[in-house]
C-alpha cells in the first residue's frame, strides 16, 4: 500500500512548465544576439577589407580607400582590434566562418601596414619630424582669422580677406603668405574647408597670413580672367598694407590648393614676369616662392576627367575645342618664365578629382626652365589628403612648404623690386576697410 505523496516533493506542473519556457527564452535570445554580434562584426571586417583593398585599385574604385587612406592610423587601429577580436573568437570555436574573417581582417592590418609604411617612408625621404599624437587627431580645431577686410567690389558685391597675425615676431618684419582657397572654382571660401586651418598653423610658425576670397563661377558667369586679376588685387593690397600687420613683403609666398594652387601659380609666374594685372589698380610685389596644393595644374586634363569637368566647364565657359585660348590661358605652365618663382607641388597619387599626371608635366615643365622646383607625391592620397588635420601627408606638406620658403625667402633677402615710393600708395591703392 503506497503512502500519500509528500507534497513538499510535488511541483505545480503550470509553474514549471513556465520556468521551462522562460530558461529557453532566454536561451534562444542569447542565441540570436549572439549570432546578430557575430554578424555585425563580420560586416565591419567586410567593410574595412573592401576599403582597404580598394586603395590598391585604379580610380575610381579606389576614391574610398584613397580617401581614408588620410586616416591610417585610425586604420591602423581598428584593423588591429578586428584581428585580435575575430582572432579570440576563433580560438574559442574554430569554424570556416571565423577563420575566414580572421583571413580578412589579418589581410586588412597588412594593406593598412603597406599603405602607412610608404606613407611614412616618403615623410623620411622629405625629412618630416612627424607628431605622432596628432596622427589620431580628428578636429583641425578653432582657426578663426584675427581680422576680415574688404578688399574689393565685384558687380556690387564685396570681396573679403581675412588676416591671421604672426605669433611671437621678432619685431623685423614677418615673412607674408598670401593663400587663394580651392573649390573647382564654383564653390568654397576662404574660411571653408582646411585653409583656415593651415592659415592658423603658419601663423603660429612666424608667418602673417593673408587669405583672399574671389568671384565663383556659375553655369551663367566664367570669370576665368577675372579671379586671376582679383588675386592680383589681393597681392597688391598685401603690398600696400602688410607692414601695419608687422608683415615683410620682400619675403611674400603664395599658396593655393586644387583650383586656388591654379590661381596662386599663375599669380606667381605672371606677375613675377610683369604680366599680372590687378582689378583694383596697383602693383602686386614679387612673389619670393609658391607651395601649391593637388593644384589644377592642366585646365584641359581637367576637362578630360569626367568627375570634374564640370569646374572647367563652369570656369572657362565651354570645352578645350571651343576655347583654346582660355585652357591655354589657365594652364600655369604656359606662364613660366626664368622669372617665376621657386615652386613646391605637393599632390596624391590617387587623386581622383586632378589627376596627378598634370602636375607631374608642371614639374617636369619647371625643371626644364631651370626654375627650382620639388615635387612631393603623397602615397595613395586622395585630393584633399589634408582634410585629416594630423595625417603623415598633412604634416608633410606643412613642413616642407616651411623649408621651401625658409630657404628661397630667409630673413635677410634684399628687397624686390617694386615702384616708387611705399605703402598704399605706392600700389594706387585706398586704405582699406575693416569689417570685423
Amino acid at each position: 500500500m503506497t503512502s500519500p505523496a509528500d507534497p513538499g516533493d510535488q511541483a505545480d506542473p503550470p509553474a514549471r512548465t513556465a520556468a521551462l519556457d522562460t530558461r529557453t527564452s532566454t536561451g534562444v535570445m542569447t542565441v540570436w544576439v549572439r549570432r546578430a554580434l557575430f554578424l555585425l562584426l563580420g560586416l565591419v571586417v567586410a567593410v574595412v577589407f573592401l576599403v582597404v583593398v580598394s586603395t590598391f585599385l585604379p580610380a575610381p574604385v579606389n576614391v574610398v580607400g584613397a580617401t581614408l587612406s588620410s586616416f591610417s592610423a585610425h586604420l591602423a587601429i581598428s584593423s588591429l582590434l578586428l584581428v585580435a577580436a575575430v582572432g579570440w573568437l576563433w580560438w574559442r570555436r574554430r569554424t570556416w566562418a571565423r577563420g575566414a574573417l580572421v583571413l580578412l581582417a589579418v589581410l586588412s592590418l597588412a594593406g593598412v601596414t603597406v599603405i602607412g609604411g610608404r606613407q611614412l617612408a616618403m615623410a623620411d625621404r622629405e625629412k618630416a619630424d612627424l607628431d605622432v599624437g596628432a596622427l589620431l587627431e580628428l578636429s583641425h580645431g578653432s582657426a578663426s582669422p584675427d581680422e576680415n577686410v574688404d578688399y574689393l567690389r565685384f558687380e556690387g558685391q564685396a570681396l573679403s580677406l581675412s588676416v591671421w597675425r604672426q605669433a611671437d615676431g621678432d619685431g623685423a618684419g614677418a615673412p607674408v603668405i598670401v593663400m587663394v582657397h580651392g573649390g573647382g572654382f564654383i564653390s568654397s571660401s576662404r574660411l571653408e574647408g582646411t585653409p583656415p586651418a593651415h592659415a592658423r598653423w603658419f601663423a603660429e610658425h612666424g608667418y602673417l597670413v593673408i587669405s583672399a576670397d574671389y568671384t565663383l563661377s556659375t553655369d551663367q558667369r566664367h570669370l576665368w580672367d577675372v579671379t586671376e586679376q582679383q588675386i592680383g588685387c589681393a597681392l597688391a593690397w598685401t603690398g600696400a598694407n602688410a607692414r601695419r600687420y608687422g608683415g615683410d613683403t620682400t619675403r611674400l609666398m603664395l599658396v593655393g590648393d586644387s583650383a586656388g594652387g591654379n590661381l596662386a601659380l599663375r599669380a606667381a609666374y605672371k606677375g613675377n614676369a610683369g604680366q599680372l594685372r590687378s582689378s583694383c589698380g596697383g602693383t602686386p610685389p614679387r612673389v619670393a616662392a609658391v607651395s601649391a596644393l593637388y593644384p589644377v595644374s592642366d585646365m584641359a586634363q581637367l576637362y578630360a576627367n569626367e568627375p570634374s569637368r564640370i569646374f572647367a566647364e563652369r570656369y572657362v565657359g565651354g570645352s578645350p575645342d571651343q576655347y583654346p585660348e582660355r585652357y591655354a590661358a589657365t594652364t600655369p605652365a604656359n606662364h613660366i618664365t626664368p622669372q617665376a618663382p621657386p615652386t613646391l607641388l605637393t599632390m596624391g597619387t590617387s587623386d581622383y578629382i586632378v589627376p596627378p599626371d598634370g602636375t607631374r608635366r608642371l614639374y617636369d615643365r619647371l625643371h626644364r626652365g631651370d626654375v627650382p622646383c620639388d615635387l612631393v607625391e603623397v602615397p595613395y592620397g586622395q585630393h584633399v589628403f589634408d582634410a585629416a588635420p594630423g595625417a603623415v601627408g598633412t604634416q608633410v606638406w606643412r613642413q616642407a612648404t616651411l623649408r621651401w620658403f625658409a630657404d628661397h625667402a630667409p630673413a635677410g633677402s634684399p628687397p624686390a623690386p617694386r615702384g616708387p615710393g611705399t605703402g598704399a600708395a605706392a600700389y594706387g591703392l585706398t586704405p582699406a576697410v575693416s569689417v570685423g
